[in-house]
């Protein structure tokens, strides 16, 4: 047998490993239908996380520089991808030089995070987090950044140049998603490229290895959340605040601050989420057990700091129940049972405070203050329409018709 039918072999073996303690879980046996939908997310789940192995450790050339979309809003959102966030990734080789260049758009906060490696290889480790707001830019709002091991004149980012794996993570976080226009960004290598971008069998071995890897971190990731946030919390239906700084190994960010809860929900009751955030963006998102995220486009299964409307006292109440209670601040779980919460601040200028009640469905109008924004169900229709077509706008399925903010409460 050859080192890449070895590597083969080892990769299919991993996925069934995968599939095996997907499906051995509590997770796989829970809620009112004995599991069946969990279950038949986690068929989904197992296709997903292979794609975001091809993605980071079959598919890239560093010869051949291209800054990709990770996520997209139902195909691959593996790790509870941001709704608010468009993610662009590209892997590069340390012994190369690179020129990132562009124009500033008006999204509300950017950064561009550089690792050496991700959770495909044996040895990873955050190299920078920078805020594309501190690039050098002229006045139509041009910019160019060097990334080489070497260091170069102005705006230049050091790689690693042991690795072959230099990861390039951009978020880039959109609050009003109809009127922010994002940042144009082109990435290329500096001279012409020197080798064929047909891989060896000798690189897909090693390519494949990396990619068994990835499924194995990025499951344990999911996995690991989940028992995570009921341990930490003391339960389901708790928050768990995370200064997500503390894992940069794993990529976190050390600007972030995450609130996770793990929501357990039925008919009858709700759950009622209380803000007090001073931040340059804020964004609360639901996925299933899984980590998968939950439709945002079609259904307002996520809000921000911008889509929301806050109360007479500053502080956010957010709603999540399985029906719509005709409050602006619901948080649609798409008949979900059982969820994964994340609340994401970014640019916070205080420690962040978030509180949580389980309150009776029936009783919900006595948990909210008197002039909470409410809607109908045209005006929800409306919100609605205008929510599809400028969240699919940004992944360019379609464009935006117009630009208003969401709701008439604001």
């Amino acid at each position: 047998m050859t080192e890449v039918e070895k590597a083969w072999a080892a990769y299919n073996a991993t996925v069934e490993e995968t599939r095996q303690r997907l499906f051995s879980h509590p997770f796989a046996h829970s809620g009112p239908d004995g599991g069946a939908q969990n279950r038949g997310a986690a068929w989904y789940y197992l296709q997903m996380v292979q794609q975001g192995a091809f993605n980071l450790y079959i598919a890239p050339r560093p010869a051949y520089p291209h800054l990709w979309v990770f996520y997209s809003p139902y195909e691959m959102t593996v790790t509870q991808s941001c709704p608010d966030f468009l993610h662009r990734k590209a892997m590069l080789d340390g012994r190369r030089t690179y020129r990132l260049w562009g124009r500033m758009g008006t999204t509300c906060w950017a950064d561009l995070q550089l690792m050496r490696g991700f959770w495909g290889d044996e040895d990873t480790a955050t190299l920078g987090n920078h805020l594309f707001e501190r690039f050098e830019r002229d006045a139509d709002g041009r910019f160019e950044v060097i990334l080489s091991a070497s260091e170069h004149d102005g705006d230049w980012l050091r790689l690693d140049p042991d690795s072959p794996h230099n990861l390039i993570h951009i978020r880039e976080a959109f609050g009003d998603w109809e009127t922010e226009i994002p940042i144009e960004m082109h990435l290329e290598e500096v001279g012409q490229p020197d080798e064929a971008l047909t891989p060896t069998e000798e690189d897909m071995a090693a390519r494949l290895d990396c990619a068994a890897r990835y499924i194995r971190r990025a499951t344990d990731f999911c996995l690991d959340i989940t028992r995570d946030t009921v341990k930490h919390a003391g339960g389901v239906n708790r928050l768990w605040a995370l200064d997500a700084g503390t894992r940069q190994a794993e990529g976190g960010n050390p600007a972030s601050y995450f609130f996770f809860m793990q929501c357990d929900l039925r008919e009858d009751m709700a759950l009622v989420l209380t803000l007090d955030v001073d931040a340059r963006y804020w964004g609360l998102s639901l996925g299933d057990v899984w980590m998968r995220t939950v439709d945002f486009s079609y259904h307002q299964g996520s809000l921000n700091h911008a889509q929301s409307v806050a109360d007479a006292d500053g502080k956010v109440r957010l709603v999540l129940a399985l029906e719509d209670p005709g409050v602006h601040n619901w948080i649609d779980v798409n008949r979900l049972w059982q969820t994964n919460m994340v609340l994401r601040i970014y640019g916070y200028r205080a420690t962040p405070s978030a509180t949580v009640a389980e309150v009776p469905l029936a009783d919900l109008d006595a948990h909210l203050p008197a002039g909470t924004c409410r809607v109908d169900a045209g005006e929800r229709a409306r919100i609605l329409s205008r929510r599809t077509r400028a969240s699919l706008g940004r992944w360019g399925l379609w464009r935006s018709a117009g630009r208003c903010s969401f709701g008439t409460c604001a």
